[in-house]
């Protein structure tokens, strides 16, 4: 097994498609692959504004990393990692 954390980048979905469950059930696939072949740590990248804290419970995401505000970067992403 890995140390190697997997990582899942922002997900996208077109604004005629939202809100159909179409963002979370490719989040939950993407934990769940990583799950199968043996990552014991998930990561996964959002903006801070497009975060929805049930659904991060749901999938059994905590808060892991916020960007530093010093960071120069326009717009940052925030760490969820998936909970043990």
């Amino acid at each position: 097994m890995s140390r190697v954390p997997s990582a899942v980048h922002p997900i996208g979905v077109e604004s005629a498609f939202r809100r159909r469950g179409i963002g979370k059930h490719l989040a939950r696939e993407g934990l769940r692959h990583a799950k199968a072949v043996g990552r014991k740590k998930v990561k996964m990248f959002t903006r801070p504004w497009n975060i929805d804290v049930r659904i991060c419970a749901e999938l059994g995401l905590v808060l892991e990393a916020t960007p530093a505000k010093r960071m120069p970067e326009r717009r940052p992403n925030i760490i969820l990692a998936l909970s043990s």
